[in-house]
């Protein structure tokens, strides 16, 4: 079974959703310092969870997607547009990859 990461919260009578952040390759490209041939190792569909997270209200999603480990992506046969896999963590407020 994959892992879910929501968590429902009631604010002053609106229904909120804990959100994890996640950046995609694009993201990583703005937001650090790695050089062309680390991106290279990098898939469209691969995002990397940070260290923030942000309630907001409800009805200001607008869509889904799923984020599994690679292992759960790897198993699937067939994948949509809305699936990514996820393999490692960023942190954002030291602009690197965590050491192992």
């Amino acid at each position: 079974m994959r892992s879910q990461r929501i968590a429902i919260c009631i604010l002053h009578g609106d229904h909120c959703v804990l959100i994890h952040r996640f950046y995609k390759k694009s993201d990583l490209e703005q937001a650090s310092a790695l050089t062309a041939e680390e991106m290279k190792f990098m898939a469209d569909t691969e995002v990397f969870e940070v260290n923030a997270k942000s309630r907001i209200n409800s009805r200001l999603i607008t869509g889904k997607c799923y984020v599994w480990t690679i292992e759960e992506y790897d198993e699937e046969s067939k994948v949509g547009l809305d699936v990514y896999y996820t393999r490692g963590k960023y942190d954002i407020f030291l602009v690197r990859f965590p050491c192992p």
